[in-house]
């Protein structure tokens, strides 16, 4: 797994039997852009803030709403013009602050960050994050705020459901997979919007009695494919991995998918990216 946990710096360690040095240098890509966006935010480095995002790029707050990953566009940061503004103010006000990047999960063209961040010189006090970027031609092209909290950003066994979830699809026991979702549980599919992260809703997979006649003959002959989690993270109730898909024909495919758990159950599963390897 990939677990960056230094300090506003990124791992270029990369296990071969995992990834190739392709796919390696694209993920090292990304997470220098990210690491570049915390250290010029720490600095109070206005223009170099500014540089790293196109100027199209669109940066979202969290969401108000359970049922939606992307918030409304941000006040400050949102449009290239609001951020043209705040990187001056940003200048002139200098460093105020520490930024952290604890944990990444990379797929494809999107990268999802934990980070940390306190101001200075009260270093006691601290705020976590949870973001995922698109980053396309070495510069970001969206942003969307997942989710934010106060203190330690402890899991609360969130991951461990996953894990189970994925087990449970890998043993091909459509019943153990089934009892992992909430009874009003959502899912939605890769956007087909500009600036849209998985908000397509899947309406039969979101039904309780349809969700239950998908999977049962989806599973009818045994798994529909081995996933292994490659990385993972979360923050409060949201977790964000890395599945690698091993489908029966052979193919591989990659997916980022983002859950939000609630009471050890799946409230809500979004596919952000799915692409064979």
């Amino acid at each position: 797994m990939l677990k960056p946990m230094r300090p506003l710096a990124v791992s270029a360690l990369v296990a071969v039997n995992f990834l190739s040095f392709e796919l390696a240098q694209q993920i090292n890509g990304l997470e220098q852009i990210v690491s570049k966006e915390a250290i010029a935010l720490a600095e109070g480095n206005g223009s170099a803030l500014l540089a790293l995002f196109s100027p199209d790029a669109v940066v979202f707050e969290v969401s108000e709403t359970p049922d939606r990953l992307a918030g409304p566009p941000s006040a400050t940061m949102g449009t290239h013009e609001q951020r043209q503004v705040f990187v001056q103010a940003l200048s002139a006000r200098g460093p105020r602050s520490r930024r952290e990047i604890l944990e990444t999960v990379v797929v494809g063209d999107l990268i999802a960050v934990t980070m940390r961040s306190s101001a200075a010189p009260d270093d006691t006090k601290s705020d976590h994050t949870l973001s995922v970027y698109r980053v396309r031609d070495g510069r970001v092209g969206d942003c969307w705020r997942l989710a934010e909290a106060q203190g330690p950003s402890g899991d609360g066994g969130i991951i461990t459901a996953i894990r189970q979830f994925v087990d449970a699809n890998n043993q091909g026991d459509a019943e153990a997979f089934l009892a992992h979702f909430s009874p009003d549980a959502k899912v939605f599919r890769p956007s087909d919007a500009a600036h849209g992260l998985a908000d397509k809703l899947s309406e039969r997979m979101s039904q309780l009695e349809s969700r239950r006649t998908i999977i049962t003959a989806v599973f009818a002959k045994g798994s529909p494919g081995q996933a292994q989690i490659v990385d993972i993270l979360a923050l409060g109730d949201l977790v964000v991995s890395h599945d690698r898909v091993t489908l029966p024909s052979g193919q591989v495919v990659n997916q980022m998918k983002i859950y939000r758990v609630r009471r050890g159950l799946i409230t809500h599963d979004w596919t952000a990216y799915e692409r064979p390897q």
